[in-house]
């Protein structure tokens, strides 16, 4: 699954300068139009955003006031041309203001770009700061909506760090040390609060221990599907249609971990009690995974009317589409 993952972002990774300045987000030539989600892992406020033209040139607003200034497109880099040019409508104090310098801040000199194609988020990074971004528009031509953050996932995961993260007793650095956890560590989310020094959230660590604490908000990420599905931490359980090899049609126990735009992670328990994972990036079969044997087995999908039928080897699996969709 992992290496999965990494040969998917590699592939994107190679595009996405040419494909954001160009013709939109990754392989879709959708708008390149963009809301701006996160900034140094902190929710953004009002309707920060970002539109790209096919030459270079970007406008947009930081939630305050409206910039624009162009750029020329490298190989997963944007060289900023230019000073950008912005209104000067006077910032409120606080965040909206620190929203607001530090996307001009990124919008400066050398822009390093990445992108996740399974939850659509290009990233910006210059300088040890990071500006999380979703389209505007989906492939469909409807409002993608806003990328889940901190504030408002059930789960999150450790990601960012150069080593373990510390977890503390009170939301401050000065406040006596918990434990530490490792990158990729599942984390339950009891509530995330903007605090003078940074975004702080109170976690609860999944396994038998139960420890609580507080971690900083900009080294964790919501948890994606794939991730809870591994910890059998489901959004819904149920059982299904399966023909596992040569055995007789029956019904198995699943579970379900949901992203949005109709992406999941689904575990099918198998009577021999090896457990089968299906993948789904907008309601379509990208990948199976947990292979019980090890072995490399040709894969199929079809749509059956409110179902999809999905082969793996031998196996067989009908899950309804409500059970990816969540509707």
């Amino acid at each position: 699954m992992n290496m999965f993952n990494d040969k998917m972002r590699a592939i994107a990774a190679t595009v996405v300068t040419a494909a954001v300045i160009g013709t939109g987000w990754v392989g879709q030539g959708s708008a390149s139009d963009w809301n701006i989600v996160s900034i140094n892992g902190t929710a953004t406020q009002g309707d920060p955003r970002i539109s790209f033209d096919d030459v270079g040139q970007f406008q947009g607003h930081t939630g305050c006031n409206s910039f624009r200034g162009s750029g020329a497109p490298e190989v997963n880099q944007l060289s900023i041309t230019g000073p950008v040019i912005t209104t000067r409508m006077a910032c409120p104090p606080g965040i909206v203001q620190t929203q607001e310098d530090a996307v001009l801040n990124i919008l400066q000199e050398q822009v390093d770009l990445t992108y996740d194609a399974f939850s659509e988020t290009l990233t910006f990074n210059r300088a040890n700061q990071t500006m999380q971004m979703r389209p505007r528009l989906s492939n469909s031509g409807e409002s993608a909506g806003i990328a889940p953050t901190v504030f408002d996932s059930g789960y999150l995961m450790i990601a960012g760090t150069g080593g373990p993260l510390n977890i503390r007793e009170e939301p401050t650095t000065d406040a006596l040390k918990v434990t530490r956890a490792l990158v990729g560590t599942l984390l339950r989310n009891k509530g995330c609060e903007v605090r003078p020094d940074r975004t702080w959230c109170q976690i609860e660590f999944i396994d038998a221990s139960g420890t609580t604490g507080w971690a900083a908000g900009e080294f964790l990420a919501p948890a994606p599907a794939a991730l809870r599905a591994e910890h059998g931490v489901f959004d819904e359980i149920g059982r299904l249609t399966c023909k596992p090899k040569t055995e007789a049609e029956q019904d198995c126990d699943f579970g379900v971990a949901r992203d949005g735009n109709h992406s999941a992670a689904v575990t099918i328990f198998l009577p021999d009690g090896s457990e089968r994972v299906l993948h789904f990036a907008e309601g379509v079969f990208v990948y199976a995974s947990a292979n019980p044997l090890g072995e490399t087995l040709e894969t199929g999908y079809t749509a059956d009317g409110d179902a999809v039928s999905i082969t793996v080897g031998q196996d067989v699996y009908r899950i309804p589409k409500r059970y990816i969709y969540g509707t």
